[in-house]
């Protein structure tokens, strides 16, 4: 297994903060080719941060800093409404959480212990697996023409919108989730399937969620 360094990370965090941010516009029905100056600054600014995190040993904060440093930059530098800013992240981001767990799973033969043993110490190859599978599922969207067209409605920047109750819970505790995970991985392991599996159930219910709001749409 080849050893993550620094230098790896700056090469390897680009690819698949382009794969996420590809995959948040591919859910929202818009094409890369229309953003490409918010891809450049966002994933230079969302790599430099985890970068820095790795470097300092602060692996176990990315749960809590990574999905708010994409919200921001959704909001801010792609100009999303704030509320469509966190709806879209909180499926997109939780689909790459399963998606590590999978192919880290699927790495270790499925055995749960060296699982959590890859998730402590980064593979190289997860860096090019992550950001391959977002683009093969930006094509897919395009091409079926899937995603939800009530997410790339009005983006504008405006003031946090009001959101159901339900909606409102269902982002609070994917955050705690988020959180939790990640610094479960690092202190109590033996946890992390059960955030996973949580972590799942809500993506499932959210996107649950916008197909009956797009139905309406």
């Amino acid at each position: 297994m080849i050893p993550m360094t620094p230098a790896l990370y700056m090469v390897c965090y680009p690819f698949v903060w382009w794969g996420i941010l590809t995959l948040t516009l591919g859910l929202c029905r818009l094409k890369v080719k229309d953003f490409l100056y918010p891809l450049l600054v966002s994933v230079t600014l969302l790599s430099t941060i985890s970068v820095t995190l790795q470097i300092n040993d602060l692996a176990f904060l990315t749960g809590s800093v990574q999905p708010v440093c994409l919200i921001l930059c959704l909001w801010y530098i792609f100009r999303f409404r704030l509320s469509y800013s966190v709806l879209v992240i909180a499926v997109v981001y939780a689909s790459f959480v399963v998606l590590e767990y999978l192919y880290n799973l699927i790495l270790a033969s499925f055995d749960l212990q060296k699982t959590i043993f890859y998730y402590q110490n980064d593979r190289l190859i997860i860096f090019f697996l992550l950001p391959a599978t977002a683009f093969v599922m930006y094509a897919m969207l395009h091409r079926l023409r899937w995603g939800f067209s009530f997410l790339s409605t009005r983006i504008i920047r405006t003031e946090l919108d009001q959101m159901p109750r339900l909606w409102l819970s269902l982002l609070v505790l994917g955050f705690l989730l988020s959180l939790n995970l990640a610094l479960s991985i690092y202190f109590h392991s033996h946890l992390v399937l059960i955030f996973i599996l949580s972590y799942m159930i809500i993506g499932a219910a959210l996107l649950l969620l916008y197909y009956r709001k797009e139905l309406n749409e």
